[in-house]
C-alpha cells in the first residue's frame, strides 16, 4: 500500500512478460510513502502485459474524496476507463 520499492521488487520477482496478465487486488495506495509512485508504475504496466485492477477501498476514498457526491456510488468512477479485453483501469 504504497510502497514503490517493495511493489518493483515483487514485479521483478514475477518476471513479467507480455504474454502475462497481471491481476492486481486493491489498496495499492494508502499507507506507504510513496502512492504516487505506486499508481505511476501501474500506469506504466500496459507497456509489460496485460491486465486487470481492482479498486480497493483506499482508493475508492481518495475517488469519493476527489469527486464528492451524493450516495452517487458511480460518479468517482466516472474519470476512470477501463480497457476490454484484458486491459487496465487507468485514468482518461
Amino acid at each position: 500500500m504504497g510502497c514503490l520499492e517493495e511493489f518493483e521488487e515483487r514485479l521483478t520477482l514475477i518476471k513479467l512478460q507480455s504474454t502475462d496478465d497481471l491481476l492486481l487486488i486493491g489498496d495499492l495506495i494508502d499507507h506507504g510513502p510513496d502512492s504516487a509512485g505506486v499508481e505511476k508504475k501501474c500506469a506504466q504496466l500496459p507497456q509489460i502485459c496485460s491486465g486487470t485492477f481492482i479498486l480497493g477501498n483506499h482508493k475508492e476514498k481518495l475517488l469519493r474524496y476527489m469527486h464528492p457526491v451524493r450516495n452517487k456510488l458511480w460518479v468517482p468512477l466516472k474519470g476512470l476507463a477501463v480497457k476490454t479485453g484484458g486491459g487496465f483501469l487507468h485514468p482518461k
